[in-house]
């Protein structure tokens, strides 16, 4: 079973729009440098940005011990690494948005919806709006003062 995994893109990654970091490394690079990383065990690869060779690929992930936690398949990928998820897997990517239920538009098939947070935000930001319009919240609950001698100290200060 697989207990943390990286994308491979962001191991060894040499620059950003501002800096250069350091050399990039090949595959073979990258599952090392994971390798040596205390309690991750996988990877997510990028096909075929990163990987084009599944043999090779798979000879590297087995001299690493690491397993393949998903696939990012920009184009169509070898019948071995093809993205997918169900009972067969220790773990499944899902978005944190889709698993709250953030979008009442779209649910994508493979995630389950725990909640409905998107609904509760709205509701929530209604109430908040009208408490506000109708001068209910803030109250004297959810308000603070200033003591009068910090006042008196601000006065002296800045008159």
């Amino acid at each position: 079973m697989l207990n943390l995994a990286i994308i491979t893109s962001f191991l060894s990654k040499t620059k950003d729009r501002f800096h250069e970091y350091n050399e990039p490394l090949d595959l073979d690079g990258k599952f090392k440098l994971l390798s040596e990383i205390e309690g991750y065990s996988g990877v997510e690869i990028v096909h075929p940005y990163e990987v084009n060779d599944a043999k090779e690929t798979k000879a590297a992930l087995a001299k690493y011990n690491l397993g393949v936690a998903a696939v990012n398949v920009n184009v169509k990928a070898e019948p071995e690494f093809r993205n997918g998820g169900g009972p067969g897997c220790s773990g499944q990517l899902l978005v944190t948005p889709d698993v709250l239920g953030l979008y009442d538009n779209f649910t994508p098939s493979f995630a389950k919806q725990y909640q409905n947070f998107g609904e509760v935000m709205i509701e929530t930001f209604k109430q908040y709006r009208a408490e506000v319009l109708s001068g209910e919240f803030p109250g004297e609950k959810h308000s603070y003062k200033m003591s009068d001698e910090v006042l008196e100290a601000i006065v002296k200060e800045f008159g």
